[in-house]
């Protein structure tokens, strides 16, 4: 039976993504690197082998497996969504790169809608990376990131996906995952485009028939002036054949 929580060591949640512990286990190693930590020596080094403990375990699919059940199986295991000890961001550190940044609120409340694991990637990238003038960009590149990885590269699947997720249709972005997971380029994207409106989004689709309705007249009005055109380019080419079948008989009778 295991006596530590891993997941409290690097400030994760028991559900994070290998991503996000990757990031967290990045960031510890750096503040706890005995070139770096302000503290004693031997503090350094504790923390870097409870850290190095906890990594090694979460990184490896099965060990992490293995530990999850006995962890899960404690009944003093009170886990939490996001529970940070020590060893983490403190929130108070991240106020203050608020306080400089107050832009960040608005990219970590969009990030939110992706993923909460993603708001902490986010947070520790800028921590250990101190790229804060790249805030945007690599917001943007997490978020194009994720949505890659669970709903492939097509374009048209990817600005669904992102138009779901950012107007707060979680259950409706879960099935277009499931369907671009399930089905993969046999998707016929058009029909789960039309389902997933109706049964998730139906002012969504309202707005989907409006704008359908719209192209439908102006293809009609195209239609209608293309057959214009032709009607009076085809009188105005018979006009000039009789004209000239007169002209011609003119000449003949003189």
């Amino acid at each position: 039976m295991t006596n530590k929580n891993y997941y409290q060591l690097l400030g994760v949640a028991q559900d994070a993504e290998d991503f996000v512990i990757r990031a967290a286990y990045k960031v510890l190693a750096q503040r706890y690197h005995p070139d770096k930590y302000q503290g004693s020596k031997d503090e350094a080094a504790s923390k870097m082998h409870l850290i190095n403990e906890a990594y090694e375990t979460l990184s490896d699919s099965q060990q992490r497996k293995i530990y999850d059940d006995e962890l899960n199986n404690q009944s003093n295991n009170q886990s939490s969504k996001h529970n940070n000890d020590s060893n983490n961001l403190e929130d108070s550190d991240w106020e203050f790169i608020v306080q400089h940044y107050p832009d960040l609120n608005q990219i970590t409340s969009m990030l939110e809608k992706f993923s909460p694991d993603l708001v902490i990637q986010y947070k520790l990238d800028l921590i250990s990376s101190k790229r804060f003038e790249e805030r945007e960009q690599i917001a943007n590149q997490l978020g194009e990131k994720f949505l890659e990885d669970h709903f492939g590269t097509d374009k048209k699947i990817l600005k669904f996906a992102f138009e779901l997720i950012s107007t707060g249709h979680k259950e409706a972005a879960q099935e277009l995952n499931q369907a671009a997971r399930l089905l993969g380029d046999s998707m016929d994207f058009d029909k789960v485009y039309i389902d997933i409106q109706k049964k998730y989004c139906p002012e969504m689709y309202k707005k989907f028939e409006r704008e359908q309705a719209v192209a439908t007249l102006a293809i009609q009005e195209a239609e209608r002036r293309k057959e214009a055109y032709y009607e009076k380019q085809n009188k105005m080419w018979f006009f000039v054949f009789i004209l000239s079948v007169l002209i011609l008989f003119g000449f003949w009778v003189l």
